[in-house]
């Protein structure tokens, strides 16, 4: 059930994400075009929807929870903007913009077994 709850969260999380682009384009990764918009979303949902996918089908398996942070974190990109209003909102966006790389990058090497080979 944890699942089914994660998709309207992403959803919200990219609308609130694109909300903070809109509002100070020039510090922000989709600006104000319309391509950038889409762009901006269909990457982090499109990580977030693989990701739920991979673990419904691989329930005992860490790629899918994986994937889907990366998509979560995706959209925290956006929040280290002076648009976002919020002090805490943006430390978490200090904190957070740079994660979904590492992450989607883990998920890829622990693929498909959900779990990485070595240390090395």
């Amino acid at each position: 059930m944890l699942r089914l709850a994660l998709l309207p969260v992403a959803l919200l999380l990219g609308g609130f994400s694109l909300a903070v682009a809109h509002d100070e384009p020039a510090f922000s990764f989709a600006g104000s075009s319309t391509e950038g918009s889409v762009a901006f979303l269909g990457a982090g949902w499109a990580l977030v929807a693989c990701g739920l996918v991979f673990w419904a089908r691989h329930r005992g398996n860490a790629v899918g929870p994986l994937l889907v942070a990366a998509g979560f974190a995706w959209f925290l990109a956006e929040w280290d903007s002076p648009g976002v209003g919020s002090a805490p909102v943006f430390t978490v966006g200090l904190v957070f913009y740079a994660s979904s790389a590492p992450l989607a990058a883990w998920a890829v090497l622990a693929f498909p077994a959900g779990r990485l080979a070595s240390r090395l």
